[in-house]
């Protein structure tokens, strides 16, 4: 038996360790978060781009994101509206060609949105390659602020070659979910995008809002296997390409995010399955070009791709105070110090979910977001953090994910989500 509690000590200590360096890795760069970032200046050369939009069954709301893109404050004969419809049951190619949209269709069958951007930018390397300098690309679901192309355009001058915006949210304040969504991406934008700038590392990726050049295109031919083909890109970018990925925080992309708690699993089952196949894919590659190129984007992005593990591991300290009170219970300790085992428990509960309603409004307040939006969120996103818990084991259990259509039918006046 003394064999046993030595070897579970062992392993919960060696977990509790690489917890602690998980937590010290992004306190460490958490602190860098609202340091001051080099400005990207301004260009008068205007640049030519395909702002494609992959689009299944969007008919919803399709027509609103290619609206904010007219009204663009760029020259029109500069970029062109590509609507790239796939796997659709309904309508929605003829909506988007109705209001303004070109149309591209993929030759192949596809069966994620990676493999429709892998055939799209073939298509547009080997038929446009001269017609455009980069291209953008936005979810349907989405709005777009009216500086987007031209701060993009400034960041292409600037020289990078693949760059993010900032990711905002359409509808925060529709449920305690999409508030929870949104405050996610608004902890994604500034501790972790804003962050890496200021240390000089890379951006990474987050599925919309972004900017790829045409001449890493022809370079090298975008291919992604996972159910996450942008932090799986970015991997790629930074790891083999050598590339840094610039954040531009005033090119605002306005997401829609899921309303039920059945939604947001879904969607956060497919991330997570994702990044477990990129870890299985990309974390070997990425330590080793930590080491021989001295990237630490590369190690961040392994960081990153560890999360679904962290998560299980941080499971390890809530088992071992149950066993250790199961083993109290059967040594029959005195019934006061059980109780006060049991008490000091719930306190640290309490305490961590107090923590987390202060770090949100912390975050809030950073971003410039309303509390009063964002009460919801302030009160679930504990919750939030914790379910995501079980579907770190599933993707572990099961890591293989089918896409499933998460439908979209907010509509939103965009100048209202300016205006605050």
């Amino acid at each position: 038996m003394q064999i046993l509690y030595t070897v579970i000590y062992a392993i919960g200590t060696c977990m509790m360790v690489a917890l602690y360096a998980y937590g010290f890795f992004y306190l460490y760069t958490a602190l860098h978060a609202y340091k001051r970032i080099p400005k990207i200046p301004e260009s008068d050369i205007k640049k030519r781009f395909a702002v494609l939009i992959p689009a299944r069954n969007e008919r919803g709301v399709i027509a609103s994101l290619i609206d904010t893109l007219k009204k663009q404050n760029y020259p029109d004969d500069l970029y062109d509206i590509v609507v790239v419809p796939n796997n659709c049951t309904d309508d929605t190619e003829q909506v988007a060609e109705k209001a303004g949209a070109k149309i591209m269709t993929c030759r192949r069958s596809v069966k994620s949105k990676g493999e429709v951007l892998s055939d799209v930018f073939d298509q547009l390397v080997h038929k446009h390659g001269t017609e455009y300098d980069a291209v953008l690309i936005f979810d349907a679901d989405n709005l777009v602020h009216p500086e987007f192309l031209t701060k993009m355009n400034d960041a292409l001058m600037s020289g990078a070659r693949v760059a993010q915006g900032y990711r905002d949210s359409k509808n925060p304040s529709d449920t305690w979910i999409s508030g929870c969504h949104s405050v996610y991406y608004y902890i994604v934008n500034g501790f972790f995008d804003r962050a890496r700038m200021a240390l000089g590392w890379s951006a990474a990726l987050n599925g919309t809002g972004f900017m790829i050049s045409m001449e890493l295109l022809k370079e090298h031919p975008f291919e992604t296997y996972s159910m996450t083909e942008d932090i799986e890109y970015t991997s790629i970018v930074i790891s083999d390409y050598k590339e840094k990925i610039l954040w531009v925080p005033e090119a605002i992309t306005y997401d829609e995010q899921p309303l039920l708690f059945s939604e947001s699993v879904t969607q956060r089952r497919r991330w997570t399955v994702g990044t477990v196949q990129c870890f299985k894919r990309y974390a070997g590659r990425l330590l080793k070009n930590t080491w021989k190129d001295k990237n630490m984007s590369c190690f961040d992005m392994f960081v990153l791709y560890s999360a679904p593990y962290m998560q299980i591991a941080g499971l390890v300290p809530v088992l071992m105070t149950v066993a250790a009170f199961i083993h109290m219970t059967i040594l029959s300790i005195a019934e006061q110090y059980l109780l006060l085992f049991l008490g000091g428990s719930i306190l640290s509960t309490l305490g961590a979910y107090a923590a987390t309603m202060i770090a949100v409004c912390l975050v809030l307040k950073l971003e410039h977001k309303p509390i009063r939006t964002h009460w919801k969120a302030i009160f679930g996103f504990g919750f939030f953090l914790l379910s995501w818990l079980p579907i770190g084991i599933w993707a572990l259990i099961h890591p293989k994910c089918h896409w499933r259509e998460i439908k979209h039918t907010r509509s939103v006046d965009l100048d209202e989500l300016m205006n605050g």
